[in-house]
């Protein structure tokens, strides 16, 4: 058991360091000497991967773990030795994850660093939004399909989609002054509809340092999920946070289709807080919602529903804890706040250049 002592020692260290640090340690530290650096490994190793790099990880870890307790059947070795061990090898997956990336879980978030002021979310502003965005999914739709009556085929997905979004999302952070300069891949982890059984449409991985989305997903569902998950990558930690960047990198970006499904994630949020707040006015809407819009939705939500959800409110209460644990206060709720950051993004001073391509005058503000 003596040999086990340096890793409990490092463990008890980390786990210190995770309760004292702070976003100035992130910055000057951390970030530069240990997240950068992971990065750079994986952008000259695994990056180049022609698949998920997941699916050597987990093979790699049931095969340690099988022989693992295969030895300690065969060494004899007592009751409490053998649960050193295992304690021992929890905490150093406990300790991968949050030196690899968890740590950032302490940074500050965006609305702090951006120095945006509260926004205040009221029924006017919800429906003006609305609209708003309806008239410009409208016109970007046309751009390159001008069928109203059927919904956008799979061919208008960019086949180069994974890599107009790195360079989006990383221009986004880089006018906020965020690193990101580092390589990183979002790619579909199969089988389709393995995340959306859990009620989750993508993850990032810090253990393989990528993002993933599920293939099971609507053509034009899946791009918001990338950037969202690229986001990750790049060392947002905050769910709203990383929601915010996809929205402003689908914006930013000269793609339709990739402004499509930016605006079209962002309708739902939209539409999703309407109906809590005030259900006539969203039925309202609903019943003059613009028929290309429907096409598309019906589309989306019948893709979701291929992959019914396993135990949702077992799930959605070990991620809200896993939220919680991790300094989101408010758990799952945390995924809504992109209304509330876009709106005080609206006000602010930061991309003058994507509020003028998308018009966004005083009247919205």
């Amino acid at each position: 058991m003596k040999k086990l002592f340096p890793v409990w020692i490092l463990c008890f260290g980390v786990l210190v360091l995770i309760k004292t640090i702070n976003d100035a340690w992130l910055e000057q530290v951390y970030q530069p000497w240990i997240f950068q650096p992971l990065r750079g490994i994986y952008e000259i190793t695994f990056y180049h991967l022609p698949f998920a790099l997941i699916y050597l990880v987990i093979p790699g870890f049931i095969w340690l773990v099988y022989r693992y307790y295969k030895w300690v059947l065969k060494s004899g070795k007592t009751f409490l030795l053998n649960l050193s061990f295992t304690a021992t090898v929890v905490m150093l997956v406990f300790i991968w994850f949050y030196g690899s990336w968890g740590m950032l879980y302490k940074s500050k978030p965006l609305q702090v660093k951006l120095a945006l002021l509260d926004a205040t979310i009221d029924t006017l502003y919800l429906i003006s939004q609305l609209q708003w965005t309806e008239n410009r999914l409208l016109e970007v739709r046309r751009k390159f399909w001008n069928e109203d009556s059927s919904p956008i085929p799979l061919e208008k997905k960019p086949l180069d989609l994974e890599f107009l979004l790195q360079k989006e999302v990383a221009a986004t952070l880089a006018g906020w002054g965020i690193r990101s300069n580092k390589k990183l891949r979002v790619r579909p982890l199969y089988p389709a509809g393995s995340l959306l059984i859990f009620s989750t449409a993508g993850i990032y991985l810090p253990f393989s340092m990528e993002g993933h989305y599920d293939p099971g997903l609507a053509h034009f569902h899946s791009p918001f999920v990338m950037a969202h998950e690229l986001s990750h990558g790049y060392g947002i930690t905050g769910e709203a946070d990383c929601n915010f960047v996809a929205l402003i990198s689908c914006l930013r970006s000269e793609n339709p289709f990739i402004q499509y499904a930016g605006l079209l994630t962002y309708w739902r949020y939209l539409a999703s807080d309407l109906k809590k707040s005030a259900r006539f006015s969203f039925y309202k809407m609903a019943f003059m919602r613009p028929i290309p819009i429907r096409k598309d939705l019906f589309v989306l939500y019948e893709a979701l529903d291929q992959y019914p959800e396993i135990m949702p409110m077992i799930r959605d209460m070990i991620y809200d804890s896993y939220l919680k644990a991790n300094g989101l206060k408010d758990g799952l709720k945390n995924y809504d706040k992109i209304i509330h950051l876009f709106r005080a993004w609206q006000k602010s001073s930061l991309d003058k250049d994507v509020k003028t391509k998308w018009g966004m005058d005083d009247a919205l503000q």
